[in-house]
């Protein structure tokens, strides 16, 4: 069960599980990101997601509805099997810096100022992600800025948000950069998006699958080769 510390680093998650998503052999990982204030779309993609996956990659400008999700988890027992045992959250340029995540060994409500960081490193089986909310790449005038940040951070994969469009792309041949989209105020004229990453241990090609949200039932969504 994730409850939301941190454990000698920025990631939500224990040092067990940690260290069990490092080596696995294989692990879904969803994506999301820019929910802007959208708890309720939060709250559905993980009810219809979140038991099956082994991390969330959540990339910014949404926070607060990350901490209202920690709340809730800590009242609704049934609700905590929707949340994946690792998560990987940054702060998005509407976010703070820090947050108040509610504490799961208190009986009664009490709050932890959590520090979000602007970028983040996690590995997941063998392969190391770098995770940022974009703002500070410049990312309108392109991604190389954040790519070669993401090559210097030793990451295969660069996962970020902040323009509200789906899109993956390898990039030189190195870096795979990989944007959900936003799944509640999209734009480039998609619909609203989250990702599901599926890796293998010691295969570099992973199985990416954006999803268009609906509180019913997502479905697969293929983004338009314009916005890539």
């Amino acid at each position: 069960m994730n409850r939301f510390t941190q454990e000698g680093t920025y990631l939500f998650g224990s040092i067990k599980d940690i260290k069990e998503l490092e080596e696995k052999e294989n692990a879904a990982v969803l994506i999301i990101s820019d929910t802007h204030g959208d708890f309720g779309t939060l709250h559905s993609i993980l009810k219809q997601f979140g038991a099956e996956c082994d991390a969330l990659i959540f990339a910014g400008d949404g926070i607060a509805e990350l901490a209202a999700i920690a709340d809730e988890s800590c009242d609704n027992s049934d609700f905590q099997k929707f949340i994946p045992p690792v998560i990987a959250a940054v702060e998005g340029n509407n976010d703070q810096d820090f947050y108040p995540f509610r504490n799961y060994l208190s009986d009664s409500p009490y709050y932890i100022e959590t520090q979000i960081p602007l970028n983040q490193s996690l590995t997941i089986c063998g392969h190391n992600i770098f995770v940022t909310h974009g703002h500070r790449f410049s990312l309108y005038d392109g991604v190389d800025s954040l790519v070669e940040t993401a090559a210097e951070c030793g990451a295969e994969i660069a996962v970020f948000g902040h323009t509200h469009i789906a899109m993956e792309c390898l990039y030189s041949g190195n870096v795979h950069i990989v944007n959900p989209g936003s799944c509640s105020l999209p734009r480039g004229f998609q619909p609203p998006t989250f990702a599901l990453m599926k890796l293998k241990k010691n295969q570099k090609s992973f199985d990416l699958t954006f999803y268009e949200f609906n509180s019913a039932a997502c479905k697969p969504y293929i983004p338009s080769v314009d916005n890539i």
